[in-house]
């Protein structure tokens, strides 16, 4: 059963603690209903004092690469995140749960981006987009909090389901609608997540995460052909190996 503490301490820092355990495996599609993935808990991050949102000060997943990815991208900018943290976090917990999933669906005509987790591709665009805010919008805090929310949630929609009219992209707003509700800057979100596969998207945020996207693809593409050449080279040392064994064999025959 996988579910979020959420413990504030005596300065109404909240700490999340997800607890369950997990599997190493190869991405396998785990289809579940789409409310399912929706459910909020950010009513737990919010101080029953003041009625505001709590600061995060350690937020501890299943997946060392989502707590890494915490730490490293989110942690220093929860001062600046403010309304967007919540949003974010719930994100990060849907993917700590439902991650295993491949990144793509059985309708994608790339068959082999089915090795890419739904976690690694997702995370990894993320990092890409948010090493490049830093680099060149280091002041920017609304973009950064634009930036996050859309690309930990672009593809979230993958694992549900849900057949809707608009694919994937639409289950992936779907599910969002309810966290991003209360942001002045969702349509933006909302926007870019429709439009970002187009040829030419208009919004600055739709093109950070085409570039973003298409640049994750293409290390993950590198990555899987790393691991082919690395196999096929170990498939025929084996070979070479069983040849030399039966040709030893022979000459004491």
């Amino acid at each position: 059963m996988f579910y979020i503490e959420a413990l504030k301490n005596s300065k109404g820092a909240v700490r999340c603690f997800c607890k369950n355990k997990r599997w190493l495996h190869r991405p396998k599609a785990k289809e579940v209903p789409l409310e399912s993935l929706a459910k909020l808990w950010t009513d737990d991050v919010i101080d029953n004092d003041s009625g505001k949102l709590g600061h995060i000060a350690e937020a501890l997943w299943i997946s060392r690469e989502i707590n890494s990815f915490y730490r490293t991208y989110i942690a220093p900018y929860n001062s600046s995140l403010v309304k967007a943290l919540p949003v974010v976090c719930e994100l990060l917990t849907i993917l700590d749960k439902h991650g295993d999933n491949p990144s793509t669906t059985e309708y994608h005509i790339d068959k082999a981006f089915d090795r890419i987790s739904l976690r690694d591709h997702t995370l990894r665009v993320a990092r890409i987009a948010m090493d490049m805010i830093r680099k060149n919008h280091r002041d920017d805090d609304l973009l950064l909090s634009k930036v996050l929310i859309t690309t930990l949630a672009h593809d979230i929609g993958i694992p549900s389901s849900e057949n809707v009219l608009g694919g994937t992209h639409m289950k992936s707003l779907l599910m969002i609608g309810n966290l991003i509700s209360d942001l002045p800057y969702k349509d933006s979100i909302i926007e870019a997540i429709q439009t970002f596969v187009e040829d030419n998207p208009r919004s600055e945020l739709a093109k950070i995460l085409k570039a973003t996207n298409s640049a994750a693809r293409e290390q993950e593409l590198n990555k899987l052909r790393l691991l082919d050449k690395e196999n096929s080279h170990s498939d025929i040392a084996h070979m070479l190996q069983a040849i030399n064994i039966k040709t030893s064999q022979g000459g004491r025959q």
